[in-house]
């Protein structure tokens, strides 16, 4: 690596695309602390997602995401899982621009579907295999244009081992760090 990033890199993508597999990984690689999101904001507030969004709604879960994104975007040397949703709100954004490096992990909704399809934990895919898979396509719709504002867009190839993947994200890093 040409000089040491102090920053963080945060890992940004749809829920399914690889970023609470794939960043503990990258962190052990860079010798860095991993932080998941959802995972900080469930042990905040002592509930589930789907409790969260069942009791306060989307509303209420992205506000505990934005209080997340300002403690986290004054921490450094993490490799940060983000929730999918986290780009459509410019005060994370921000947030993440200041602190780090943003990566942009982007699967195909069929591959997105496949990888979510047995997991009833997501408040936002609820529903039938059809149904599910437009949402996806909808939601990807909706969120694309603000992926694409990361530092970094590494496409998802279908089959590939999760090892090989980080291998290849943490050659794309080196460009950066």
């Amino acid at each position: 690596m040409k000089h040491q990033f102090e920053g963080n890199i945060y890992l940004l993508g749809f829920m399914g695309s690889g970023k609470s597999t794939v960043a503990p990984i990258l962190a052990k690689k860079l010798k860095r602390s991993f932080l998941d999101t959802d995972q900080w904001i469930e042990n905040e507030t002592r509930k589930s997602i789907s409790q969260i969004f069942a009791e306060e709604g989307e509303d209420g879960f992205r506000q505990q995401e934005m209080k997340c994104f300002e403690i986290v975007s004054q921490m450094r040397q993490l490799v940060v899982a983000a929730g999918g949703g986290a780009v459509l709100y410019l005060k994370n954004w921000l947030n993440m621009k200041k602190s780090g490096l943003t990566v942009y992990i982007r699967c195909t909704p069929e591959l997105l579907l496949e990888r979510t399809k047995a997991d009833e934990t997501r408040p936002l895919l609820a529903g039938k295999e059809e149904e599910r898979f437009n949402k996806i396509k909808n939601l990807l719709l909706l969120r694309a244009p603000y992926y694409d504002y990361a530092d970094i867009i590494i496409e998802v190839v279908p089959g590939e081992s999760v090892k090989f993947f980080a291998g290849r994200l943490f050659q794309h890093l080196e460009e950066y760090i």
